[in-house]
């Protein structure tokens, strides 16, 4: 798949371009999220990539898995698991269509900078909540290139259609939320992490 190779590609420098813009996003993201873990938490990090946020969550967590489509990002976050010694994630290369193969339900759902990266987010969704509990809370953090156009918006759609990054979905604010919403979520908090796109942190509780 073409996707899968342009993650695979970039796995050995995702971590050292993204920090030299998204830097502040990444230490807001992580500081957001924690306010809702607690030790108890069976976790599920979707699209985890190359474990930036998956291995900053361990510590406030009794278990992590972790999963992407691209191997060469699961062996990164590995590797970055194993020099700090973390023993709580379990790293695996998955499709989000494999959620329902090992009958875990999760405490909490994280998929950040990864729905406008889904082209069916319905399918995903519904997912999503076959595997989390009652209760449970997705939190998620995504790129609503749809809120207004800008310079940054045009060019991404011309590397989109030439093929040159990976199929993107441009959200809204609103589009994203009532997403969430309609497959029974009641989102409890958001935020917005970054300016240009609204880089849109939500945290969501399952209510059916």
């Amino acid at each position: 798949m073409k996707d899968i190779k342009f993650w695979n590609k970039i796995a050995e420098s995702y971590d050292k371009s993204s920090n030299s813009t998204y830097a502040d996003a990444y230490k807001r993201t992580i500081e957001e999220t924690k306010k809702y873990l607690n030790p108890e938490m069976m976790v599920l990090d979707i699209g985890c990539g190359t474990g930036i946020i998956t291995n900053e969550m361990a510590a406030d967590v009794k278990n992590i898995d972790a999963i992407d489509y691209s191997e060469k990002m699961i062996e990164e976050a590995e590797a970055k698991a194993t020099k700090n010694e973390i023993k709580n994630i379990t790293y695996a290369v998955k499709n989000i269509n494999e959620l329902n193969v090992s009958g875990i339900k999760y405490n909490c759902i994280t998929a950040f900078n990864v729905l406008y990266f889904i082209r069916n987010i319905d399918e995903m969704l519904d997912n999503i909540t076959r595997v989390l509990e009652k209760d449970g809370l997705f939190i998620s953090v995504t790129d609503c290139f749809g809120e207004k156009t800008t310079l940054k918006t045009i060019i991404t759609k011309v590397l989109q259609k030439t093929g040159i990054v990976p199929f993107m979905k441009f959200y809204s604010i609103k589009g994203l939320k009532e997403k969430i919403t309609e497959k029974g979520f009641e989102i409890i908090g958001e935020k917005s992490l970054y300016d240009n796109p609204p880089n849109y942190f939500i945290a969501a509780r399952k209510m059916k």
